[in-house]
């Protein structure tokens, strides 16, 4: 049953994917992206509930946007703010009741 037809409220959660190993290599031997978005729900990180869908996307829009104002005052660290910044964007609200025990 979805959300908006319960009378119990139900949440969302910001998921971020998870991180390839840094020895995964792609066909031609090169390093293969910092975040693997390929991976089944149950793998990826659980961040943060939320009591809605706008409060979770507003977390996601701010984390984004604080990693990059870091990102752009810290030169030595700014590679690896923005990779963090990218799990963020490749993160996913999902409500709570679509997720089954298979953490699919």
């Amino acid at each position: 049953m979805r959300c908006f037809t319960m009378l119990l409220a139900c949440g969302w959660i910001f998921f971020s994917p998870p991180i390839h190993d840094s020895r995964d290599l792609d066909e031609s031997g090169k390093a293969l992206d910092v975040y693997d978005i390929n991976q089944p729900l149950s793998k990826w990180r659980q961040e943060k509930a939320f009591d809605t869908a706008e409060a979770c996307e507003r977390y996601r829009d701010s984390e984004k946007s604080d990693l990059a104002d870091q990102a752009a005052r810290h030169e030595l660290l700014k590679i690896y703010l923005m990779r963090l910044m990218m799990g963020y964007v490749l993160g996913r609200c999902i409500p709570s009741d679509s997720l089954n025990s298979s953490g699919k």
